[in-house]
């Protein structure tokens, strides 16, 4: 792509209209604007949140995650929100569907084909609440993201998936990030195994030294996001519980419209161990506004 068409797209991308399947936060807030500036102002000095939905292109993300943000700002939280910023060398937005080939994805990443349409819509919608947004380049230097691709480059790739940085596992989310793209139990036997394992462990790598950046400077008391595993999410809750972060992460239920909202670790650990006495059912009923269906399948 040239430069002449990047810039193209980027302008687009940043000009055109928020997508009609995002909440639509600016409308529904203007109906009591200056209720929502009080807010605010009363939640500057509130015990801080992190939102770290990171891809804004995950639209069940967005949709749970703004209006948790709203939610915890109503109740005196001060709010911070998190985006990756077409910053990342792969990622858990990036699905082998998207991508003509796996080798277009091994040569050139999510940029073309993913980031376009992932960050600038997230940017769009959280930049409406009028809340502190994040973006993952602003807490990194251009020494860590030099490290990172040497690093990237270097490490054998029998190594990667064991590799760590202090005590954050950047290697097994790495290894996890890959295997979602190729959505495979193993990496062995598919083409440009490599170059994507590699791209993934970069990717981690920058996002654990992203989220050290924020997590010094942020004095967060509490974050909430999805997943929890994979690239980048994996690496966010390590990172902040690494800094005494309480991570909740959540995921929709089989029960519909319930979540799994889950303290300390991800669902996959705390359904195996959490006593079943501890279990609440919430329920969470949207408005009209705030619902939406992809391929037929209702998310909320």
């Amino acid at each position: 792509m040239s430069i002449t068409s990047r810039l193209t797209h980027a302008a687009r991308a940043i000009f055109e209209p928020l997508p009609a399947d995002y909440p639509a936060w600016q409308a529904l807030l203007a109906r009591d604007s200056a209720a929502w500036a009080e807010a605010r102002a009363r939640a500057a000095h509130g015990p801080r949140v992190l939102i770290g939905t990171s891809v804004g292109g995950y639209l069940p993300g967005v949709h749970l995650e703004s209006m948790l943000a709203v939610a915890l700002t109503l109740r005196g939280a001060q709010v911070h929100l998190l985006l990756c910023d077409e910053f990342l060398p792969a990622c858990v937005q990036s699905q082998i569907g998207h991508f003509s080939s796996i080798g277009q994805f091994a040569a050139e990443g999510p940029a073309r084909r993913v980031c376009g349409t992932c960050y600038q819509p997230g940017r769009k919608c959280y930049e409406s609440l009028g809340l502190p947004l994040h973006r993952y380049r602003d807490s990194t230097t251009a020494a860590e993201r030099k490290l990172a691709a040497a690093t990237a480059r270097t490490v054998p790739l029998d190594s990667i998936a064991a590799h760590r940085d202090g005590e954050v596992a950047v290697g097994e989310h790495a290894l996890a990030g890959a295997l979602r793209f190729f959505a495979r139990g193993s990496l062995e036997g598919q083409a440009d195994a490599g170059p994507i394992l590699r791209r993934y462990f970069e990717a981690a790598l920058l996002t654990t030294f992203a989220l050290r950046g924020l997590a010094r400077a942020g004095k967060f008391v509490t974050s909430c996001f999805h997943h929890g595993i994979y690239v980048p999410q994996g690496l966010v809750g390590e990172v902040l519980r690494e800094h005494g972060v309480r991570v909740v992460n959540w995921v929709p239920a089989y029960r519909k419209q319930c979540f799994i909202f889950s303290h300390g670790e991800t669902y996959h650990h705390t359904l195996m161990t959490e006593p079943t006495g501890c279990h609440k059912v919430v329920e969470i009923v949207l408005p009209n506004e705030l619902c939406f269906d992809v391929d037929g399948f209702s998310i909320f």
